[in-house]
């Protein structure tokens, strides 16, 4: 399985990559929106999206995987600090398949990235 993780918070990052890495899963991290997409430019599709909202850069989480979504038909869960209501109703336009809040333990990343199957044209 292979997931992109885009997080800000170059801590989190390493955090949750090494959780994933210990799952096997192969992890590619991008600290913007634009690392994202220019990321995508380069890479086949991931199976899954780990998509932080408040990203340094000129876009949004948000705005970031609403670019990605209409370049790839690819599963996203944000991973964000931010539930109000306004935030999550501007991110339930992308079509989510989950929304957790931070602070995100390693059990329920885990759990959540294992609901999704990997594709079998990335490995």
């Amino acid at each position: 399985m292979k997931v992109l993780l885009v997080e800000d918070e170059k801590i989190i990052a390493l955090y949750y990559k090494k959780i994933l890495d210990g799952m096997g899963v192969q992890v590619l991290v991008a600290h913007s929106g634009e690392d994202a997409l220019a990321l995508l430019d380069a890479q086949p599709a991931p199976d899954l999206l780990l998509m932080d909202i408040n990203l340094e850069g000129g876009m949004d989480g948000i705005e970031a995987c609403s670019r990605i979504k209409m370049r790839f038909d690819v599963p996203v869960v944000y991973v964000t600090a931010y539930s109000d209501p306004d935030t999550r109703a501007r991110a339930e336009k992308t079509g989510p398949s989950a929304y957790l809040v931070k602070p995100v333990d390693a059990n329920t990343l885990r759990d959540t990235v294992r609901s999704f199957p990997a594709s079998d044209n990335n490995h």
